[in-house]
C-alpha cells in the first residue's frame, strides 16, 4: 500500500506560528523605534510570502510574485498617472477573472483550490 504524500498539518502550523511570532516581534520593535518602521514594513513581507507559498506550488509561486513585482517596477518607471493607474488595475482584475474562468472550464479538479484561495 503507498503512503500518502499530503503533506502533515504540523507544518503548515509552524509555518504560520513562526511567520507570526517573528511579524509580532517586528511590530514591537517598530513601537519602541519609528525609525524602523518602514523597514519592518518591507521586512513583513517576505513572511506573507513564505506562508503564501507553502500552501501552493513554490516555483509556480515563486515565479508569480517574480513577474508582478517586475511589472509593478516597471509600470511604475512610467509615472502612470490616474487613468494608467486604473488600466493597470482593470488589467490586473481581468487576468484574475481569465484564470478563474479557464480553472472552472478546463480544470474542474482545482475548483476546490480556487475556492480555498479566494475564500469563497
Amino acid at each position: 500500500m503507498r503512503k500518502s504524500l499530503a503533506k502533515p498539518v504540523w507544518i503548515d502550523r509552524f509555518i504560520l506560528v513562526g511567520a507570526g511570532l517573528f511579524t509580532f516581534a517586528l511590530v514591537v520593535s517598530a513601537i519602541f523605534d519609528p525609525t524602523i518602521r518602514i523597514l519592518h514594513a518591507f521586512q513583513k513581507l517576505i513572511y506573507i510570502a513564505v506562508i503564501v507559498l507553502t500552501r501552493i506550488a513554490v516555483i509556480a509561486g515563486g515565479g508569480h510574485f517574480l513577474l508582478i513585482v517586475g511589472c509593478l517596477a516597471g509600470f511604475l518607471r512610467t509615472r502612470p498617472d490616474v487613468r494608467r493607474w486604473s488600466e493597470f488595475v482593470a488589467g490586473g482584475l481581468v487576468a484574475v477573472v481569465y484564470l478563474a474562468a479557464i480553472i472552472v472550464t478546463t480544470g474542474p479538479q482545482y475548483i476546490n483550490l480556487l475556492k480555498r484561495v479566494f475564500r469563497l
